[in-house]
């Protein structure tokens, strides 16, 4: 089952982007050119197929790229004039490199070669770039430059074209292992005909004959994008920021803009800017941003458009820009199959996670079968229904997983358009965490509702404890909870992860466990603080102090571990009832608890229950913590061996059981209670009358610290003290008693001692 829980998510992760790739739907055939004059916006025709890389020529004439059919459109008037392939003279209509203006011509690259217009008639240059890929083209006072992804520069000086590699080019330039498909080279050259290359994450300008390297302070170059220029400098935008800044020859930073004073939200598309003598103009997804004089206005879309994808000055002081329509029908569409495919995936999911909830409960009400067989009544637990319930709840739990998991994909995408309307600069775990929000309210209500209808239905004689799916749930439930919360929130800085480590998997692995170990120190601090404040007490034999802090860490809902260890002190003060309460506490906590803890459980309950002459009780749990596999120490066996021992009933099967507790245990408490069963096998070895045996046991035993633990060593002395009496030595078997009495007088072992002083010396009378 485990299996298949972790394997169909991976190989749903696997498929699905082979199945749906989920790429932006394309609008471009909804793109039409629109100009703003005077504040008011007047829509060119609409060309089919839409358009995309808007230029305007200093004489005003406006040029785009045909999307849907790849040539290039004039706006004449009230039309688009179409070029293509018969114009071009080429096989085909694509324009691949996109195109350039100088003055009154037009500059194309294609597969092809390269194509001008000089205003009248189109020429082919059949001798230019040939790569097929071409990625850029501009023109200005330097010629006409066309650069290809694999770094080849191409240059035409009015007479012919020259080809130069950048690698030869540019002085250190980054290695083939720096590039990256997400930054793709990109050139552009400013009004004084300087050129700019982007390439590899780092920026160079033409200098004369020579190439110089610009490294602007505080920009993150693998994090930027060249996106405009004025004048001499070039414009950059940084992605991860949201800010764009303008960069002059020398490296200095002019001006930086982010995405608050700009207006725009934080997640907000920069698609285009435009620059000329200080008035800049960006497209946005909100909007046509200006600047004229430090200050930022939103001149807003076109009526019928969504977002603005280029911008163009013209010559008249206007502005033209290319506005996109992105239809909701068409979105819905576009992200109907990857998120119905992952609907799906994780209804599947859901119902392997509810099978294996079920086998959890299932087995949890097999154990709570024999904890009650064992021990008797333990609070909140009912098996006579116990089959029935998981039935029922399996139905419930089955339908409430599968529907949650599958709305979840929605409603996160719901949550997340609705915060980039009403808080466009949330943080980015805001939807993740909005949608596990609403999930909680939902989860809260559904449980309110099922309280009130079990609280009002007929006959119903009290509430009903934690069923026995939410007790199978929980303990995985809480894990995801808290690891989900801290890597949402981000309440971990991991950052220095990504600094130490560069690799991205195996960074990624080292903050998934740093923050499961975070998770297991937040989960489990107060048991960690328990451990670490309640044993010195017990070493000490200050049982008081030790309830106290036991109940300093309850908050109103202790864990089956407090229990355990408030169990622990009022046995060890000599209170056996309340032990016993406390050991029934934690039994009934302990079902989904390995079988170790509840065998360690069921032997301290029986030691209660020994201490309240409750023997045949003491017994039955005793032997039934054996049948589970006692726990690593073998207590079981050694309480049996010594309730024998009381009872002078069996010494050669004490003796046994005391050697096979010593041959079972293990772990680094193994030789700290070592001299306690030595203790132990000499009195059964007294009783036997193996005398030689006896007394080598005892001196193992006497081997003990007092400091050790006040507990272990009272009762360790006492045990010597029984061999002792056996082998007809009272005076040395009272000075052991009173070691005893002197280590633990507040305790169980002290009351003991001073009960068999009492007994076999007329001191103690």
């Amino acid at each position: 089952m485990t299996v298949l829980m972790l394997g169909v998510p991976l190989a749903f992760c696997a498929l699905l982007p082979r199945l749906f790739p989920l790429v932006m739907p394309d609008f471009s055939d909804t793109r039409g050119a629109c100009q703003l004059k005077n504040g008011v916006w007047t829509p060119a025709p609409r060309f089919p197929g839409g358009l995309q890389g808007l230029e305007v020529s200093g004489t005003g004439a406006v040029w785009a790229i045909s999307a849907g059919r790849g040539g290039l459109c004039k706006l004449d008037g009230g039309h688009w004039t179409y070029f293509g392939q018969r114009e071009f003279g080429t096989p085909t209509d694509w324009i691949q490199g996109g195109f350039a203006l100088r003055d009154d011509e037009v500059w194309g690259t294609g597969g092809d070669g390269v194509v001008r217009f000089d205003g009248h008639s189109w020429r082919l240059y059949a001798d230019g770039p040939k790569s097929g890929l071409p990625d850029g083209t501009v023109a200005g006072r330097s010629g006409v430059w066309v650069m290809d992804p694999e770094g080849s520069l191409w240059h035409f000086d009015g007479a012919g074209w020259t080809t130069r590699n950048l690698g030869s080019l540019l002085p250190a330039a980054p290695s083939a292992a720096g590039d990256s498909g997400d930054y793709a080279p990109h050139i552009a050259i400013t009004d004084d005909g300087m050129l700019w290359v982007f390439w590899r994450s780092g920026l160079w300008r033409q200098d004369g004959d020579s190439w110089r390297e610009v490294r602007p302070p505080d920009i993150n170059l693998a994090e930027a994008r060249p996106i405009g220029h004025d004048g001499e400098n070039l414009w950059l935008r940084l992605w991860r920021t949201g800010e764009v800044a303008e960069v002059t020859p020398d490296g200095r930073v002019a001006a930086r803009y982010g995405w608050r004073e700009m207006g725009v939200p934080k997640r907000g598309g920069i698609n285009g800017l435009a620059a000329r003598n200080g008035q800049i103009r960006i497209a946005s997804s909100s909007g046509l941003l200006t600047n004229g004089s430090g200050r930022w206005r939103n001149q807003g879309r076109p009526p019928w458009c969504t977002t603005i994808t280029d911008v163009a000055l013209a010559p008249d002081g206007s502005v033209w820009v290319l506005g996109e329509k992105r239809s909701r029908a068409r979105i819905a569409a576009f992200l109907a199959p990857p998120l119905g495919a992952a609907a799906i995936a994780l209804i599947v999911i859901g119902l392997l996670i509810s099978a294996r909830l079920r086998g959890r409960a299932e087995n949890m009400l097999a154990t709570e079968r024999t904890l009650v067989a064992a021990a008797g009544h333990l609070p909140g637990i009912d098996v006579a229904n116990g089959q029935a319930d998981i039935d029922r709840q399996a139905r419930s739990v089955r339908w409430k997983l599968c529907a949650a998991l599958a709305g979840f994909p929605f409603v996160v995408f719901a949550v997340k358009e609705a915060l980039s309307r009403v808080w466009p600069d949330a943080p980015d775990w805001t939807p993740y965490g909005g949608a596990l929000a609403l999930g909680a309210l939902a989860l809260l209500g559904v449980s309110l509702l099922d309280l009130h209808r079990r609280r009002t239905a007929p006959g119903n004689a009290g509430l009903p404890g934690p069923s026995r799916f939410r007790k199978a749930m929980w303990r995985p439930a809480k894990w995801i909870l808290f690891v989900a919360i801290l890597f949402l929130c981000g309440l971990i800085p991991l950052g220095w992860v990504d600094r130490l480590i560069p690799f991205a998997i195996l960074a990624g692995l080292v903050k998934f466990a740093v923050v499961i170990v975070l998770s297991a120190l937040v989960i489990s601090a107060r048991q960690i603080v328990a451990v670490l404040v309640v044993p010195p007490a017990w070493r000490v034999g200050d049982y008081d102090r030790a309830l106290r802090w036991i109940g300093r860490l309850r908050f109103g809902c202790p864990s089956g571990q407090l229990f355990r260890m408030e169990g622990i002190t009022h046995g060890m003060a000599g209170r056996p009832a309340e032990a016993e309460r406390c050991y029934r506490e934690a039994l009934a906590r302990s079902c989904d608890s390995p079988r170790s803890e509840r065998a360690g459980l069921l032997g301290c309950l029986a030691e209660s229950l020994e201490h309240q002459d409750r023997l045949e009780e003491s017994m039955k749990c005793r032997q039934a913590s054996i049948d589970m596999g006692d726990n690593i120490l073998g207590s079981a066996r050694h309480g049996l061996a010594e309730l024998l021992l009381k009872q002078g009933t069996d010494p050669q099967r004490a003796l046994e059981l005391t050697d096979e507790a010593m041959r079972v245990a293990k772990g680094q408490a193994a030789p700290k209670v070592a001299p306690a069963r030595w203790a132990t096998r000499a009195w059964a070895l007294a009783v036997l009358g193996r005398r030689q045996e006896a007394e080598q046991a005892i001196a193992q035993a006497m081997l003990l610290r007092r400091e050790t633990h006040a507990a272990l060593f009272a009762s360790t002395r006492i045990k010597v003290g029984m061999a002792l009496l056996a082998m007809d030595q009272p005076a040395n078997a009272i000075e052991q008693f009173r070691a005893a009495l002197e280590a633990d007088p507040q305790g169980k072992y002290g009351a003991r001692a001073q009960q068999l002083i009492k007994q076999h010396s007329v001191w103690g009378r």
